[in-house]
């Protein structure tokens, strides 16, 4: 599952992380790639079976994997 909240994206159950940095981050979810965009992006909460985007997002891509 995915939430968002003003400027947080929750990630539940996701398979891959494939890219991090303070611009993007691009991950696999339900065998869709996830594209998350935006500015001042970090990752406070990472664990094995979910993670936390903060910051400015400003668009999200979801494509087949």
């Amino acid at each position: 599952m995915i939430y968002f909240d003003d400027n947080k994206m929750v990630v539940q159950s996701y398979k891959k992380i494939l890219k991090i940095d303070e611009n993007e981050v691009i991950f696999i979810f339900n065998k869709k790639t996830i594209v998350v965009i935006g500015e001042s992006i970090s990752i406070p909460i990472f664990e094995a079976d979910e993670f936390v985007i903060k910051g400015k997002i400003n668009k999200i891509e979801i494509s087949k994997w």
